[in-house]
């Protein structure tokens, strides 16, 4: 990839991350909460969702702040949910774009976050960009890591 195919990132606000774990039947556990979410009028900045081996599934979402407590209000009141939801508060995305679905690149990514100390609680990939989900107070340092093992990143915005 060129240097100069890349042309940045942004930051996120601070954000929630609600991961909801052990699910049996992703479509039937979620499609509820989808709905109130969206009947709610509620923005869900980032959402992935998975299967392991042993077919249980996951979905992790992140919200705006003021928008948790009616998100878990919402989880609480379906039973195929209940008790399988954890939060982690004070995070935020760093997206990098576009990287064009290039492995190699996506390896060093996170290596230089992971050189840096920053845990990383998610990951997205498209074919233009990445998306971590790091905590809030370090997305600068992140951002940092990333310019230093990248100098082709330049400062998108926030």
């Amino acid at each position: 990839m060129a240097a100069d195919e890349l042309k940045g990132f942004n930051i996120s606000t601070e954000l929630v991350l609600i991961n909801m774990v052990d699910l049996e039947d992703l479509f039937v556990s979620v499609l509820p909460l989808l709905q109130a979410i969206k009947k709610n009028r509620i923005n869900i900045p980032f959402f992935s969702a998975g299967c392991s081996d042993t077919e249980k599934q996951s979905v992790s979402a992140c919200f705006a702040r003021e928008d948790v407590p009616m998100v878990q209000e919402l989880i609480h009141q379906e039973d195929r949910l209940r008790n399988r939801a954890d939060t982690i508060h004070g995070v935020g995305l760093l997206s990098i774009y576009p990287h064009r679905s290039s492995l190699s690149f996506l390896g060093a990514s996170i290596a230089a976050l992971r050189n840096a100390g920053l845990p990383i609680y998610g990951l997205s990939s498209s074919i233009s960009s990445l998306i971590f989900v790091l905590p809030y107070s370090r997305l600068e340092q992140a951002a940092d890591s990333l310019k230093k093992g990248f100098s082709c990143i330049k400062k998108g915005g926030h």
